[in-house]
């Protein structure tokens, strides 16, 4: 875990345009009012969800984790270069253009007491611990800390609805909440580095309730050895709208 830490660049928030909503003065004026807003938001971020509709398009949702070539996401110190180009870069591009972050409980319990506490030149720490993020879970209960909201009741309804909020949100690592969404139909695209060790004997390694089939989107391979690859559900290629 320390070295997925010590690798993911902190994000960048959207700018929040709630205030500038597409409302009903704006419907009422017809196609030709409403077709010059179109024209207006082609080509500028758009991160709120009258503007996204009008577009035509929901946030996208992307799954990213690290592993070796035998799917094992445990002792890291033995596989994993928190220093290798290739990997921060492909780390930056993703999380760069995020806009919230999807957690389960123990990756949201262990990020909330490491980031808080750090600081650096590029300020990853401060723009990740303003990030706004949504936390599946049964056991907890909120208001939570750390700029984190509970997702209370259905989770794939909920991100549904933060699919029309958000532009990009992105969740790390595979696991119970990764499957949930996949099964839902809300996931656009899955990250997966696979790194040129075998560990073996691990108990945290890759699985899935059952067989899900992805299409390739995207393949790289890295001077290091490490493969990213980068998949979308196969199902009716990709997430539901």
């Amino acid at each position: 875990m320390n070295a997925i830490v010590a690798l993911l660049p902190t994000l960048n928030s959207g700018v929040d345009l709630d205030e500038q909503d597409v409302g009903v003065d704006d419907a009422a004026e017809g196609p030709q009012r409403g077709s010059h807003r179109r024209l207006q938001l082609q080509g500028r971020r758009v991160t709120s969800g009258a503007e996204r509709s009008m577009l035509g398009r929901m946030g996208k949702v992307t799954i990213s984790f690290e592993m070796t070539l035998d799917g094992v996401f445990d002792q890291m110190e033995h596989w994993f270069d928190v220093e290798d180009p290739e990997l921060v870069r492909h780390s930056d591009e993703l999380v760069f253009g995020a806009d919230a972050v999807l957690l389960g409980r123990e990756s949201y319990e262990f990020f909330r007491e490491y980031w808080p506490a750090q600081t650096d030149d590029r300020g990853f720490a401060a723009h990740y611990n303003a990030l706004p993020k949504y936390v599946a879970s049964t056991t907890l209960s909120g208001p939570l800390d750390w700029n984190a909201t509970l997702i209370e009741g259905d989770v794939a309804e909920t991100v549904r609805r933060l699919r029309d909020r958000y532009d990009s949100i992105i969740s790390h690592g595979y696991g119970k909440l990764a499957a949930t969404l996949v099964d839902a139909g809300l996931v656009d695209e899955i990250h997966a580095g696979i790194h040129p060790f075998l560990v073996g004997n691990a108990e945290d390694r890759l699985r899935t309730p059952h067989p899900v089939g992805l299409r390739l989107l995207d393949v790289q391979s890295y001077d290091s050895g490490i493969i990213a690859a980068r998949y979308a559900p196969a199902t009716d290629g990709g997430a539901e709208a």
